[in-house]
């Protein structure tokens, strides 16, 4: 799986001006599955699981593998068919990886596979994010 992320210039007719940044157009790419009839879906994570129960950074990470992921917690990024082997969609800039909506900020990114009958894999972590990136950790 690789992930990659490129920052929209956004510019004035007048070459003159400066350019501001626009979108992160971001783009997903995998090897595997590639099987017919299975579509992969994006999740952008809204919650950062940086802290343990007394309140200290965990990991330096916003997420780690087995944490739980409810629907309360993930907005659909974008899907594609897994014979695609790839998919992109764009986030406005803003803290942490970006944002959707109304400002929803993005923390994490992972991935499932879906079948037909919408069963689906895990989750695989895209980007587990930076806790440390807003708050000082050790």
């Amino acid at each position: 799986m690789k992930l990659e992320y490129e920052s929209e210039a956004v510019c004035g007719e007048d070459p003159q001006d400066t350019c501001a940044i626009g979108d992160t157009i971001t783009t997903l790419s995998w090897n595997a599955p590639r099987t017919k009839g299975v579509e992969i879906r994006v999740y952008g994570v809204t919650t950062c699981f940086g802290e343990d129960g007394s309140g200290r950074p965990i990991d330096g990470h916003c997420l780690r593998a087995h944490t739980a992921l409810p629907g309360s917690v993930r907005v659909l990024l974008a899907k594609e068919p897994a014979s695609k082997g790839k998919v992109t969609w764009r986030m406005a800039p803003g803290a942490s990886l970006g944002e959707v909506g109304d400002g929803v900020p993005i923390h994490s990114i992972v991935l499932a596979a879906y079948n037909s009958a919408g069963e689906h894999s895990i989750y695989a972590i895209a980007d587990a994010g930076d806790y440390c990136d807003s708050t000082e950790c050790p």
